[in-house]
């Protein structure tokens, strides 16, 4: 029955796959099968069965904190910021030591420009220290409270972790303008363009050259 889901999921069959699913989770109650059978009902255009499905697996598995993480990461694609740092909490009141959990809220709390979310990164970076990710979101937080001196430096530790990351990059750049910084932010926004078609965000860089 998973199989079958997963062939009518690749046919784009949203309603098979979610049926098919649906017969799985029935014989085998496992975390990915109730992922796979509410996203399945999500995107067959079925949102209230999708929150009846998801009600009922915490119904039965209250402490799933694998899938309270993945409703967390659909609040944040919707952008319904307070569900999503609602549900990740939910992971760390189970979790005390989820480091992608904190990194989620600390990049909540910055962008809607909440206290906490320099303190909520660090914790997490000192979880899952040197990683790009989190210092990303570190710098980020950094901004958002105003200490563009610290997110400057932050930034290119991440930079200097991941330099084939343009996308970390771009953001040290916005960073350098910020703060005031023209000639590094021009240095490294030429070196972006000259990547061409393959770095998505090009009118971004031309945009900002341009400012300059």
């Amino acid at each position: 029955f998973a199989l079958e889901g997963e062939l009518e999921a690749r046919s784009r069959n949203w309603a098979g796959a979610a049926s098919a699913y649906a017969a799985a989770l029935q014989r085998q109650p496992v975390t990915d099968l109730a992922i796979r059978l509410h996203q399945a009902l999500l995107t067959a255009g079925k949102p209230a069965e999708a929150e009846r499905a998801a009600a009922d697996w915490l119904k039965a598995h209250p402490k799933d904190g694998v899938f309270i993480y993945h409703l967390g990461d659909l609040a944040a694609a919707a952008k319904d910021w307070p569900r999503a740092e609602a549900q990740y909490r939910a992971v760390l009141a189970l979790q005390p030591r989820h480091a992608a959990a904190m990194n989620n809220i600390a990049w909540l709390l910055a962008t809607q420009r909440k206290p906490g979310a320099v303190a909520m990164a660090d914790q997490a970076l000192a979880l899952l220290p040197d990683r790009a990710t989190m210092l990303d979101t570190l710098a980020f937080a950094q901004e958002s409270e105003n200490q563009l001196g610290k997110a400057v430096d932050t930034q290119k530790r991440a930079v200097e972790l991941e330099p084939r990351n343009p996308m970390l990059r771009l953001r040290l750049a916005q960073l350098h303008i910020k703060k005031g910084d023209k000639s590094d932010a021009r240095e490294l926004l030429q070196a972006l363009a000259q990547l061409g078609p393959s770095f998505g965000a090009q009118a971004e860089v031309a945009s900002l050259l341009k400012s300059l």
